[in-house]
């Protein structure tokens, strides 16, 4: 879950000639003399005992597997934003949503530009590109999916490069007005500010590290996020299991001598979404994976692009596809039958973090003890454990193939107990 390198990209390192270069920075690089220690604690249990033994799900309460759209901001104005939450630019309120993300009950990672000092256009339109400083209802709306429980984070405090304290402004009026959590970097040749960039420099004009930390964004997405990524050969599995262990990548990681405590996330590129299909989507549950989707929904497509998302209507104004429309609603299904799990980032990055504080060890009595060392709790915990096993504390339980799921949400300091007993399945699906 910890190791995968760095990629910085070209702000970060020019060759002088106008040219540039991609560096990757690996985790176990370590200076001259350094050491580095690390422990393991071996239990020889009876064979009965050890096949028992409980594990943790990567994917919160009780379901198989997850999806997750996640939002880059490039390009975009409040209409196809409406458009592709709603289903119309011309609906601007949520509850009276026909279709699109919020029609379907999908949640988005979404992230945004604070400001557009410079008012860049979107391509082939007059209008600036949407920012929360330069539309009031571009602020409301993100405003009004953060209340549905959205992510809304920044993928640069503004469509080109910024000052320290433009940076600073639009870190903490995100994390004051929508909680965020999440950084996905833009262009690292256009904006010298990401993670991927000179932003984790501390010698530099661009360093946000010290930012990030201050007003608590920690789940970052960067050029390394994609490194291997291989969307139709590999599935929508961001482990990509189908070609085999070359390309698995790890559900989440840290490269502490060059992101410090930030947590990086993997994706796949998803715009054309056509592997988001029912075939694929069983293939993701069958697997047990997590797909997280790099998406660009709102995007003002040209004549000569094709509309993936969003299309124009007759009329004039913006609507969703069919295409579209119907991939949401492959998802919602098996939401709906307890299969898949539509979420965000935030949701699920502080799931898995969590649950690395969770130790399980054997008992003398013959069970297996399930102790919460962190400092915060953990909701929706999925534990399984063999048929004819429980775990203790109240919560749903959901039989499925050979194992038994109890899904608990546990307090920090609080101790479970695992072992053989009989479990009553809730009326979820297996």
């Amino acid at each position: 879950m910890h190791r995968h390198y760095q990629v910085l990209g070209p702000a970060s390192i020019n060759t002088g000639t106008g040219g540039a270069i991609i560096d990757c920075r690996h985790w176990t690089r370590r200076s001259a003399g350094e050491e580095e220690v690390r422990e393991i604690v071996l239990h020889v249990l009876p064979e009965q005992m050890a096949a028992a033994r409980p594990r943790l799900h990567h994917v919160p309460d009780g379901y198989p597997a997850a999806f997750i759209w996640t939002e880059h901001a490039d390009n975009t104005s409040i209409q196809t934003h409406r458009a592709v939450c709603f289903g119309s630019s011309r609906i601007a309120d949520p509850s009276e949503a026909t279709g699109g993300f919020v029609g379907s009950g999908v949640p988005v990672t979404k992230t945004v530009f604070h400001a557009n000092p410079t008012n860049r256009p979107v391509a082939g339109s007059a209008g600036p590109q949407a920012s929360i400083l330069g539309d009031p209802d571009f602020a409301e709306l993100c405003a009004s999916l953060h209340r549905l429980g959205w992510d809304i984070g920044l993928h640069s405090p503004q469509p080109d490069n910024s000052t320290r304290a433009a940076n600073e402004r639009a870190i903490k009026s995100l994390a004051e007005r929508y909680d965020a959590r999440v950084w996905i970097d833009h262009s690292c040749s256009v904006i010298h500010n990401g993670v991927s960039a000179l932003g984790m420099v501390p010698d530099q004009p661009h360093y946000i590290g010290d930012l990030l930390a201050r007003y608590g964004l920690r789940y970052c997405w960067t050029f390394a996020s994609e490194d291997a990524s291989e969307l139709y050969r590999c599935g929508l599995s961001i482990q990509q299991t189908r070609v085999g262990d070359w390309a698995v990548t790890p559900l989440m990681w840290q490269h502490p001598p060059e992101t410090g405590t930030l947590w990086i996330w993997p994706s796949s590129a998803g715009s054309d979404f056509s592997v988001v299909n029912a075939a694929e989507l069983d293939e993701l549950i069958d697997d047990q994976g997590v797909a997280i989707m790099h998406a660009y929904p709102a995007y003002v497509t040209t004549s000569d692009s094709p509309p993936y998302f969003i299309e124009r209507a007759s009329e004039g104004h913006w609507r969703t596809t069919t295409r579209f429309e119907g991939s949401l609603r492959e998802i919602a299904k098996r939401r709906d039958m307890g299969l898949l799990l539509p979420t965000t980032i935030r949701r699920w990055c502080t799931y898995v973090e969590s649950i690395k504080d969770v130790d399980i060890y054997p008992s003398a009595a013959g069970t297996w003890i399930i102790r919460n060392t962190g400092n915060s709790p953990i909701e929706g915990l999925a534990v399984l454990v063999p048929r004819g096993h429980a775990v203790s504390g109240s919560g749903r339980v959901i039989l499925r193939g050979d194992d038994t799921v109890c899904i608990r949400d546990i307090r920090p300091g609080e101790v479970m107990e695992a072992g053989a007993g009989s479990c009553i399945p809730s009326r979820m699906p297996a």
